[in-house]
């Protein structure tokens, strides 16, 4: 009845039970909470290679892919600040 109510086959309800949830890793948690604090700090408008830079000072060992990746796994989309202004007028 459930799967009815949710519009989901019941096959795909037993296959996702299956696989269980997935462990995040202590770092990773670690590396999602400091971005999440950069970009929210930056008023939405740090992107990849800033965000890299930032978070190297403080001591990660981390490339700018696996922040792009990272940032777009959170669904942070950085917000061009000069696009803004133009919009505003």
């Amino acid at each position: 009845m459930l799967c009815r109510l949710m519009g989901v086959s019941s096959s795909a309800y037993y296959d996702w039970r299956k696989k269980g949830a997935k462990l995040i890793d202590s770092q990773i948690w670690n590396l999602c909470q400091r971005i999440k604090m950069h970009f929210i700090q930056s008023r939405e408008s740090m992107g990849s290679r800033r965000m890299m830079k930032q978070l190297r000072k403080e001591g990660f060992k981390v490339g700018r892919y696996r922040v792009r990746f990272l940032m777009k796994k959170l669904g942070l989309i950085r917000v061009s600040r000069i696009l803004c202004k133009r919009c505003l007028y």
